[in-house]
């Protein structure tokens, strides 16, 4: 099996899929190509395809969006998972796959080109190109716009899904890096994408998935409510290597959508739980859910409701407060130290708010109730659907919270956020300097610091850094000017990855 190949290449700290015949220039000589240990073929524009008969078994055409970046170019990641669709088992009898490559600088196999965007179609025991074209933009919507009238087109089926493969920044940072045009996908081009597609109110697909990080948010289902009725996405940042495509080898005719988003779920799930048994020093993060698109405006109005409330007592006095309950809401993507995406979990969030709000808490938690399908994770208030909620940015707080507005998402609640942004960046009415504070310490390794009444009510939460001097003899990577090594402190921070040099 594929995925246990990829287990061990996991294990082994290898991310790249061995393939025969790989080399440096991954275009194919001919028509005639090996994937794998798998044969495939140039179908030279011929389309197969399962015949659409009506009552028969529901037929299906999964596209498959594939932006390979640098975890293409780098890791071999998107190979790796053609690989495991190819060898899935998926019944091709009433579904379709079809693949579009494109957006990586190279290829770690010996037929996808990096100087071409291709189209792709799974076949019994091999995988068929179907379409090659001059290099296009991934991230533009008009080549994501072909990719759905292509397949509307020449797969046709009862119902149509779509994977989107690649990074993800959640709705403030877009999807899909192509790293030849250098741009990302914006939810509003995504949703322009969708609009300018045979898919609408008339014709939903009926999965939209993101095999992609930090994609989980209320406002992504927001931008895609018209184009789908369910979403499958990750609240928390994905390890790189991604969904497990067997899951395809478990569609059955009679499925229904929220079966099939179930067994996506418990596949990504269930492979990564039973990775992190064999090597627990690899374990991260893990969350997917399903949302049901088709009850969000319920999820609006409670969400508008809530904050309507809210903001009308939201003031310099009453700040304190809120902020601390921003700031013990679960949130999300902050494995990496130098980038914060202020998004935070809704039902955790909903929760806090409760203590103030009870009844329209209890409303908006009525309405996740509806909106999430299903949800697998891996850690504590990992509830399902994210909301993006600024708080740790300050530097960009203006900028984005106006940029928010342009999703024209629950007006009251955005308002509130407005609000509460200014609140956040004046000056505080507490002094915070813990220089005046008095330190002591317990042991040879515990230490206190006694708050002042004024700071210990506003207090939400702390971190710390450990403070060392560094005399330039360890061989340890660093960002100063290496000449003046010993003139320098280093600040370790908790956070893995983050190092901070100042001067002495």
């Amino acid at each position: 099996m594929k995925k246990r190949a990829v287990l061990i290449g996991l294990i082994l700290f290898v991310f790249i899929a061995v393939l025969s015949g790989c080399t440096e220039n991954s275009a194919s000589a001919g028509n005639d190509f090996t994937f794998d240990g798998i044969s495939g073929e140039t179908n030279n524009g011929s389309i197969s395809n399962p015949e659409l008969v009506s009552g028969e078994p529901v037929s299906r055409t999964f596209m498959i969006y594939i932006i390979g970046s640098n975890l293409e170019s780098d890791y071999g990641a998107a190979t790796s998972d053609i690989a495991e669709i190819m060898e899935s088992g998926v019944d091709l009898e009433w579904n379709n796959v079809i693949i579009q490559t494109g957006g990586a600088k190279k290829w770690i196999n010996d037929f996808v080109s990096g100087n071409k965007t291709e189209i792709y179609e799974i076949a019994e025991g091999s995988i068929l190109r179907v379409k090659e074209m001059p290099l296009k933009n991934m991230a533009s919507p008009e080549t994501l716009t072909d990719f759905l009238a292509f397949c509307h087109e020449n797969y046709k089926s009862n119902t149509y899904s779509l994977i989107l493969w690649n990074h993800g920044g959640g709705p403030i940072g877009g999807y899909g890096h192509d790293e030849i045009s250098g741009d990302t996908l914006s939810l509003s081009q995504l949703a322009e994408a969708f609009e300018n597609s045979p898919f609408g109110a008339d014709n939903r697909l009926e999965i939209i998935g993101f095999d992609a990080c930090l994609m989980g948010s209320v406002e992504v289902a927001f931008a895609l409510k018209d184009y789908a009725s369910y979403l499958v996405s990750s609240q928390e940042t994905e390890p790189g290597w991604g969904w497990d495509y067997s899951f395809l080898g478990k569609i059955k005719s009679d499925m229904t959508a929220e079966e099939i988003a179930v067994n996506i779920i418990d596949s990504y799930y269930d492979i990564f739980d039973m990775l992190f048994t064999l090597r627990p020093d690899l374990t991260s993060d893990i969350t997917l859910s399903c949302l049901n698109l088709a009850n969000l405006p319920e999820l609006e109005n409670g969400l508008n409701n809530l904050y309507q409330k809210a903001g009308d007592v939201l003031n310099s006095s009453s700040f304190p407060v809120a902020s601390v309950i921003r700031d013990s809401a679960k949130e999300f993507g902050t494995t990496n130290p130098n980038a914060y995406y202020d998004l935070v979990d809704m039902r955790h969030l909903c929760g806090l708010m409760s203590t103030q709000y009870p009844s329209e808490a209890q409303e908006l938690s009525d309405a996740l109730d509806k909106i999430i399908v299903y949800n697998k994770a891996n850690i504590p208030n990992a509830g399902g659907v994210s909301l993006y909620f600024p708080y740790k940015e300050k530097y960009y707080l203006n900028e984005l919270a106006a940029f928010y507005e342009t999703f024209n998402f629950a007006g009251d609640y955005t308002g509130y956020m407005q609000k509460f942004v200014n609140l956040l960046q004046e000056e505080s009415a507490v002094d915070w300097n813990l220089s005046k504070s008095v330190s002591k310490q317990e042991s040879g390794t515990s230490f206190y610091v006694q708050l002042t009444p004024e700071q210990a009510e506003t207090f939400a939460s702390a971190s710390y850094q450990v403070l060392w001097y560094y005399d330039g003899t360890d061989d340890i990577m660093w960002n100063a000017d290496q000449s003046e090594k010993s003139d320098y402190i280093g600040y370790y921070s908790v956070l893995p990855g983050r190092t901070w040099w100042l001067k002495n």
